[in-house]
């Protein structure tokens, strides 16, 4: 298993192809990490559609084993002292 950290990008379909082939599963991050996100409406609604834009253009590749967010968001606010 490979993660593919949410500090980068989405990759391209060749990427979850090979990786689809060759049996490597993928721990893919949302494209949200290491900082504070603004909480507007506006932008939670943006989000949303980016997830559902990206889901719907992975979602059947194999190798896509797990989607996830919030990478280290939350231990930031609670741990490092980041404000929200």
């Amino acid at each position: 298993m490979i993660r593919v950290w949410g500090g980068g990008q989405y990759e391209s379909d060749k990427f979850y192809e090979l990786a689809s082939r060759k049996g490597i599963m993928l721990f893919y991050d949302f494209m949200f990490s290491d900082s504070i996100y603004p909480s507007t409406e506006d932008f939670l609604i943006n989000v949303e559609e980016e997830i559902k834009q990206q889901v719907r253009r992975a979602r059947n590749y194999p190798a896509l084993t797990l989607w996830c967010g919030n990478n280290e968001i939350l231990q930031g606010i609670q741990d490092w002292g980041w404000s929200n």
